[in-house]
């Protein structure tokens, strides 16, 4: 079983973190926050700074912080409760 954390980052990895990505904006879309514009220029400028990112580790730390603003979001998204991970 190879985790996140030694396997190497591959065309599968981005098909994945695109998910994330896209997955991420559409949960801002209906996030209610005057800030909601400000928040999706953030995470598309972030997503695209690290685009390039190699390193496992900080690939996974990412994920991580991504994955806890996620479910953030969903508590707070119309009631709507659950868990999202990407990994």
């Amino acid at each position: 079983m190879s985790s996140l954390a030694t396997a190497p980052l591959g065309a599968s990895h981005r098909m994945q973190m695109l998910g994330l990505y896209k997955n991420t904006l559409r949960q801002l879309q209906t996030f209610p926050s005057k800030n909601r514009l400000r928040m999706i220029k953030e995470v598309r400028v972030e997503f695209k700074r690290n685009k390039g990112e190699s390193d496992p580790q900080k690939v996974k730390a990412m994920i991580e912080e991504v994955n806890v603003g996620v479910n953030t979001m969903l508590q707070f998204n119309g009631g709507r409760s659950g868990v999202y991970t990407c990994q």
